[in-house]
């Protein structure tokens, strides 16, 4: 037995790995399905924002073109023309869903508009149904005389 080494023999029986893959899959398909309900929300989010945001620079240019026309007939002045607010505001409210809460306000020459609006997500894994979206808008009256 000088020159002969003992033998080892490994007698432990291999891991068995049944089953790790199926964890692995069912872990990046959860990943992979928040990911879409982020996205297809944040979608739904932006895209309400976008639409917001038009109507209250649409609600805010038109206020801004209308004009007192009884100030402006007895004064004649066009460095202190300003906006009928009354009729303003009405253009303005024909403009705007039911749902929509406007916030319109007329300083001097300039026309201020804030709308919120409640959006409904499109995909609610337990979360709130609804969020709100607030665009604002700001137009200003001014005359360019001809030269």
């Amino acid at each position: 037995m000088d020159g002969i080494e003992p033998m080892h023999i490994n007698l432990r029986k291999p891991h068995k790995e049944e089953g790790n893959i199926t964890v692995m899959t069912v872990g990046f398909l959860m990943v992979l399905g928040l990911v879409v309900v982020v996205v297809v929300n944040a979608s739904a989010v932006f895209l309400e924002h976008r639409k917001l945001a038009n109507l209250a620079d649409a609600i805010a240019l038109a206020a801004a073109d209308v004009v007192d026309e009884t100030y402006y007939q007895a004064h004649l002045n066009l460095d202190q023309l300003t906006i009928d607010r009354d009729a303003a505001l009405n253009e303005a409210q024909t403009r705007v869903d039911a749902d929509t809460r406007m916030t319109f306000d007329v300083v001097g020459n300039e026309v201020l508009v804030r709308l919120e609006r409640p959006v409904a997500l499109w995909i609610v894994p337990g979360w709130s149904a609804h969020t709100q979206v607030v665009a604002e808008a700001r137009a200003q009256l001014t005359v360019i005389e001809p030269a």
